[in-house]
């Protein structure tokens, strides 16, 4: 049976559908059965542009810098700074493009921060970065502010 997961608003207490037509559909194909209604806030997701910054100034600068493999590196950052979840008993690091656009600036100031710290390796920030400059108060507000037109 297929899933149905459908992206709202809430507004003066109404659940107003991004895709009304899809709501419809799942109404018509589940008439007359029980299911399971789950509520949650969503985020959106990291960006293009924290993705192009992350990839194309943090990850080459320390590729350049140690010599690394630039998908071993995303491994061992992803081990080191990301959150975790348990599967088997093991810690497993979370996806990076699954993180909320919050979510993935914390990873990457972690990042900087450790580099500054530890490796003595300076890594600019977005708005230092022309080329993969993005807001990171815009990217913080996306969360705040649910944009349903994406």
């Amino acid at each position: 049976m297929k899933k149905w997961t459908l992206r709202a608003k809430i507004k003066d207490e109404k659940i107003i559908p991004e895709t009304p037509s899809e709501l419809y559909e799942a109404k018509r194909q589940l008439e007359g059965e029980n299911i399971l209604l789950v509520i949650e806030k969503w985020y959106a997701r990291r960006s293009n542009a924290q993705n192009n910054y992350y990839w194309g100034v943090i990850v080459d600068i320390l590729v350049f810098d140690t010599g690394s493999d630039k998908d071993d590196l995303h491994e061992f950052l992803k081990q080191e700074f990301s959150s975790k979840k348990k599967i088997f008993g093991r810690d497993i690091p979370s996806s990076t493009s699954k993180m909320s656009t919050v979510q993935f600036e914390e990873y990457a100031s972690n990042i900087r921060r450790w580099a500054s710290r530890d490796l003595g390796i300076y890594i600019p920030e977005p708005h230092e970065s022309p080329e993969f400059a993005y807001d990171v108060e815009k990217e913080k507000r996306k969360n705040k502010i649910i944009n349903l037109d994406k």
